[in-house]
């Protein structure tokens, strides 16, 4: 069972914690946005609810993958669940609650979000900080496995929780949908893919970025360089600076596209770019590579993916490059480099192509199973 878009409002928790979450979920949740966590989620579930022996009620908004219904807040509490996966915040809330009077039910919490990480090391204050860390006190008394999908993760949540939590690494893994087609490629420059919100994605930078790109290469000053592909609060905020920046004609706005329709972005691209603040590691960058497209990340994307040889997901002049997290010099040399290396460009997806083969959906299947059987 996943835990998703709740009504809070049954919910008997703190009216401090409970307004902090409905306040950070409404400005996420008002939009409509659904990101690659959730893309993920639903498809493990449908992957798990084909197995014999095994149902699986939504409660998660999957809209835009599925017509089926979910179950309500309150049929959740009347249900007698073996097991109950948890992606997001809010899950905790009815989870703690549910746990209450079914406490034989198992839990297993995908870390999806980076939360382990984030309780620890986000700067300043934010409104999700305060719940983070109240929610892991409240899961290191009842968590039956913690999933990992990074190797960071793993070597946190096993300092943090006690020996009654079972400790999982499950690598995230692309849909098999995404492939390289062979289809002729009509756009040689960079394609985002992920949601428009700027307090992790930092898109203003990207935009910046290629406002100075322009300025350091007038050759392509006239040309397509950038397709934007995602929804999210702060859409029309990056609208209004391609106008104040005059980039009218280099950066193209696609909207959400899923499926076939995003495979064919993928394939009809020259490389892939992220400026995000954090990623965990985000799921677009091995679909972008099952697609044959070499990637441009910064140092806070580039997480550790392998835990025997500490290998990072891109390793620089292999299957992409690496900038130093908001070094703009650093950023507009590597972008201009590949957006005019075509010799690197076809190297590297080659690479890159061969590279995502190692991340299975049937293994990352297979581990969720290996985890229900076990406990």
């Amino acid at each position: 069972m996943d835990l998703g878009s709740v009504d809070l409002t049954k919910i008997r928790s703190g009216s401090l914690l409970k307004t902090i979450i409905m306040k950070v979920d409404t400005a996420r949740g008002v939009h409509g946005v659904i990101g690659g966590a959730s893309k993920a989620s639903y498809q493990l579930y449908s992957e798990l609810a084909r197995q014999k022996g095994i149902k699986v009620d939504f409660i998660a908004n999957f809209s835009k993958f599925t017509n089926k219904t979910g179950v309500t807040a309150d049929q959740v509490m009347g249900k007698n669940y073996d097991g109950i996966f948890l992606n997001s915040m809010k899950d905790f809330l009815l989870v703690d609650e549910y746990l209450k009077t079914h406490p034989t039910a198992k839990t297993i919490y995908t870390d999806r979000a980076n939360a382990i990480i984030n309780r620890r090391f986000e700067l300043g204050f934010h409104p999700r900080k305060v719940p983070i860390n109240y929610f892991f006190s409240r899961m290191k008394k009842w968590l039956d496995c913690y999933v990992a999908i990074t190797p960071e993760q793993m070597v946190h949540a096993r300092e943090f929780f006690t020996s009654r939590t079972k400790i999982s690494y499950i690598p995230i893994a692309p849909d098999k949908i995404y492939r390289k087609t062979g289809a002729k490629r009509r756009f040689n420059g960079a394609l985002y893919v992920g949601r428009l919100d700027e307090r992790q994605k930092k898109i203003s930078f990207l935009l910046e970025g290629i406002a100075k790109v322009k300025q350091f290469n007038p050759a392509i000053a006239e040309k397509p360089l950038l397709k934007i592909v995602g929804e999210g609060p702060d859409a029309q905020r990056y609208s209004g600076m391609v106008m104040k920046l005059g980039l009218e004609k280099n950066v193209l706005f696609r909207g959400g596209l899923y499926g076939e329709d995003l495979v064919d972005s993928y394939n009809n691209a020259g490389f892939f770019v992220s400026t995000s603040e954090w990623e965990s590691p985000g799921r677009s960058f091995l679909e972008a590579m099952a697609c044959g497209l070499p990637v441009l990340a910064n140092t806070k994307n580039n997480v550790v993916i392998n835990p025997d040889n500490a290998g990072r997901l891109i390793v620089p002049n292999y299957n992409g490059m690496v900038y130093e997290y908001g070094d703009m010099e650093d950023f507009v040399h590597k972008f201009n480099f590949m957006l005019t290396n075509r010799h690197f460009i076809e190297r590297a997806g080659k690479v890159a192509l061969k590279y995502s083969k190692g991340f299975s959906l049937d293994k990352t299947l297979s581990g969720y199973k290996a985890i229900i059987k076990s406990l």
